[in-house]
């Protein structure tokens, strides 16, 4: 599973709201091969989950301005 974000700083938050939660953290943010940043965790259930920031595409809706 996956949990995109819309920033590096975002990746870390949403990985330490999970520890606090419960969660193990299982690899830190940190920079990727293909130019994001990401961070892993599992729940408590023991599910793999991705938090990701993806400078060059977002899902999601657009910005206001945008």
């Amino acid at each position: 599973m996956a949990h995109n974000v819309d920033s590096e700083s975002a990746v870390d938050d949403v990985l330490e709201q999970a520890v606090a939660a419960g969660a193990q953290l299982v690899k830190p943010g940190r920079k990727t091969s293909w130019g994001g940043y990401a961070g892993y965790f599992a729940d408590p259930d023991g599910y793999l989950w991705e938090v990701a920031h993806n400078p060059f595409f977002w899902v999601g809706p657009k910005d206001e301005e945008g």
